[in-house]
């Protein structure tokens, strides 16, 4: 329809039924009661919009499966993954979409009998990649500082493993940029362990193969297994 313009709409100047009926669809007017708590108008690609969220920046990550070797572990109703007693790994598989190219991970456990770093290896399908890990560390205890570079391992680590005991809890977060497309996968991770002795490490990384991603495995204090107890949350980071 056409609307009167300010320079040519004088008094006496009438709409039409139609005109009318169209206002509502032309401004988009919406009936709030339809509207659920939180929902705003969002636009739809087409000229008009709905009741809709917000968009989020962040999105949990549910796990499509998680299983260990040694233990047990639970897929949370908030999608993030509690572990008990792990002695070997844990997998996470089904965590990188493509709805999504960078991921933020966050986690702690509890050392149980033996410390040890705690490494990570990336899946695709469940099965895992064991080659093309290049790491750069930096560990710092006390006054102590050290770097260490490794090339062409077949895990990465993520964690520093720790102190033993329940009451001490080892904790960091990893940052992946492009685990689900088919190119290298890049990482950093940062992590703190300890109480009184306490120690933290900066791990910069790199897997060399071309491949798309959609889980990873944890692996116990590297490959030499142990017991940990604890919590990991995997988050979705939007473009």
């Amino acid at each position: 329809m056409t609307w009167p313009t300010k320079t040519d709409f004088v008094d006496g100047d009438v709409l039409t039924a139609t005109q009318v009926n169209n206002i509502g669809t032309n401004l988009n007017i919406f009936d709030p009661t339809s509207a659920t708590s939180g929902q705003v108008p969002v636009a739809n690609g087409a000229g008009s919009a709905a009741w809709g969220s917000v968009p989020s920046g962040v999105a949990v990550m549910t796990p499509s499966a998680v299983s260990v070797t040694g233990g047990s572990a639970t897929i949370n109703a908030n999608g993030s993954v509690s572990f008990t007693s792990v002695t070997t790994r844990l997998n996470l598989d089904g965590v990188f979409t493509s709805a999504y190219a960078n991921y933020l991970i966050a986690w702690y456990c509890q050392i149980g009998t033996t410390a040890g770093g705690q490494a990570l290896r990336f899946r695709a399908g469940g099965v895992e990649s064991s080659a093309g890990y290049t790491y750069q560390a930096l560990t710092v205890d006390s006054t102590t500082v050290a770097g260490q570079r490794v090339t062409g391992t077949t895990i990465v680590p993520f964690g520093f493993g720790g102190t033993t005991g329940t009451t001490t809890r080892n904790c960091g977060t990893i940052t992946l940029f492009g685990p689900q497309q088919a190119e290298q996968t890049t990482g950093r991770s940062s992590t703190q362990s300890g109480y009184n002795t306490f120690t933290f490490a900066e791990y910069a990384w790199n897997h060399s193969p071309d491949t798309s991603y959609d889980g990873f495995a944890w692996l116990v204090n590297g490959l030499g297994g142990g017991d940990i107890t604890g919590l990991i949350t995997v988050y979705g980071l939007a473009d």
